[in-house]
């Protein structure tokens, strides 16, 4: 079944959200539970435990955010962060020059009954003996001081921030895989949205705006063209962001723009345009290569073996990935049924891309029931591809241009697509789906916007699409159009006006191609034979 593509339903998202709601002390124990959870069992006094390693960049509002918990908690343990910390500090002066190294107390020396948060990287540069004395310390909660001659004893536990690798490198300082030593928990980076759980996300953001600072929103709608630059940076509007310091800096950006105490739409629509317009060089040079035909794309008509692909580029060093159309082409010739990708011949295309190829393939060898070769070769390109493509969005496109030269149907030209495929016909969701189509429409608003363009992209995307405001609104104004589709059938349904199979009145694209196949084996035939008698007589 084909879908159309409708907006966001803004009253089902913010029908219970109380902007004037006084904010709970507690919402980052409702937002972080698992966190909060793990804390909760880390701080008892009869845990064992002395580390808890926590997975999260191990910046300083994440660091403070653990502080902030465990102030929550009101435990015995009060905390007590490092954002870098020297070595003699924690292990304590033990050498002999006493006049080189200056006598250094150390924590365990200063504080007792303190949750002491440190990155893990801190310990990046022990030695095996180091880490391990200093672990032994730790669990056994006891403190020799050489330069005393005495011990201290303490209450100290350890709350280790930093990302998988870090944990990785820490691992190979440990004499065996001692797991059951640590706790384990993480700093959730996605809110993930449910029905009733709306005004819990907010309630955050508004923690957040009273901590730091920044000023209101004035009415929902304000708060809503704010969560849309959050679904942009997520890509899936299920999820919403806890990066405490991504949000930050996106809410000092728009407070910088606003012209009230508030923040308004016109405040985040001046917010947006400022930054596109910041970050426009490398999409302005590349409509400009459009629009001066130096990459060739058609908007009209109708063409044989030629389609609208759509891709993503990303610039090392440029802030957001790059929507690209692309023209895709199949030309069939003479040959022993090769399927032959031109961009994997070249070295061109990298492992993902040859398997959406292989994939595409054995589908058409499926759908045609081809026990034989096919008595020519088809080949396939990606047009004015000049660096390694990767990834398999385009074998939705791919496919539905080789089954264009095979059948000798045109392809509608106003009309981009992308999606993967499985062996089985099924359209796969792909990345980047909000650039692809911005891309398209683009392109298609600078020649002739005129309704019937659009883009086809899968059915299970759906949940990713947030699109600009230009854009949606051309979609309301029916001058654009978005196709959702479930498998191969309903996009050649849209691209060629015609089913992929339609064996009752034999007008199907397979159908079609297999009188082609059954034309050209008979002339093969015939090729052959005449051959033959000519080489028999020398």
């Amino acid at each position: 079944m084909i879908h159309k593509y409708t907006k966001i339903n803004k009253n089902n998202i913010f029908k219970d959200i109380t902007l004037d709601k006084k904010t709970d002390s507690n919402i980052l124990i409702d937002i972080y539970s698992n966190l909060s959870s793990a804390i909760d069992s880390f701080v008892l006094e009869n845990n064992f435990h002395k580390f808890l390693r926590i997975n999260a960049s191990p910046n300083e509002d994440n660091l403070n955010l653990l502080s902030n918990l465990l102030d929550e908690k009101k435990t015995t343990f009060r905390p007590l962060i490092f954002s870098s910390i020297l070595k003699n500090e924690l292990l304590g002066y033990h050498g002999n020059d006493i006049e080189d190294h200056p006598q250094i107390l150390s924590v365990f020396e200063r504080f007792t009954d303190r949750i002491v948060i440190i990155p893990a990287v801190t310990f990046e540069n022990f030695s095996k003996s180091e880490w391990l004395k200093f672990k032994s310390i730790v669990e056994k909660q006891l403190f020799h001081s050489y330069l005393n001659d005495r011990n201290t004893s303490f209450k100290i536990k350890f709350i280790l921030v930093g990302t998988m690798n870090d944990f990785s490198l820490l691992d190979n300082l440990e004499q065996q895989n001692t797991y059951e030593n640590y706790m384990y928990s993480s700093i959730n980076s996605i809110f993930l949205i449910n029905q009733g759980n709306h005004q819990k996300y907010f309630d955050f953001i508004s923690y957040l705006i009273e901590t730091y600072s920044f000023p209101k929103f004035n009415d929902l709608s304000a708060y809503q063209e704010f969560l849309k630059i959050i679904w942009r940076k997520t890509g899936d509007l299920n999820h919403l962001l806890l990066d405490i310091s991504w949000l930050k800096n996106i809410l000092s950006e728009i407070s910088v723009c606003r012209t009230s105490n508030f923040i308004d739409e016109e405040t985040i629509s001046l917010f947006i345009s400022k930054k596109t317009q910041q970050e426009a060089h490398l999409v302005d040079l590349l409509k400009e290569d459009f629009k001066n035909n130096q990459i060739l794309i058609e908007t009209e008509g109708t063409k044989v073996g030629q389609i609208n692909g759509l891709s993503i580029i990303d610039v090392n060093g440029y802030p957001k990935s790059i929507g690209e159309p692309m023209r895709i082409s199949s030309v069939i010739s003479h040959g022993e049924g090769e399927i032959i990708d031109i961009d994997h011949k070249a070295d061109l295309a990298g492992n993902i891309h040859q398997k959406g190829m292989l994939i595409i393939n054995f589908f058409l060898s499926n759908i045609l029931n081809q026990n034989l070769p096919l008595p020519f070769n088809i080949s396939f390109t990606i047009e004015q591809s000049h660096d390694e493509i990767d990834g398999d969005s385009a074998s939705l496109a791919g496919l539905c241009v080789l089954l264009s030269s095979l059948s000798d149907i045109p392809l509608k030209q106003n009309i981009a697509v992308t999606g993967a495929i499985d062996q089985f016909g099924k359209v796969c969701p792909v990345g980047g789906i909000n650039e692809k189509i911005e891309s398209f429409y683009d392109i298609c608003k600078d020649t002739n916007l005129n309704g019937e363009h659009g883009v086809i992209i899968p059915y299970n995307n759906k949940k990713n699409v947030c699109l600009r405001n230009d854009v949606q609104q051309a979609i309301d104004d029916k001058l654009f159009n978005i196709w959702l589709v479930d498998n191969v059938s309903d996009a050649t349904q849209l691209l060629f006006d015609k089913n992929l199979e339609d064996s009752k009145n034999n007008v199907g694209i397979i159908s079609l191609i297999e009188h082609r196949l059954d034309d050209s084996n008979i002339k093969k035939s015939i090729f052959s034979k005449i051959k033959r008698f000519f080489l028999d007589k020398i």
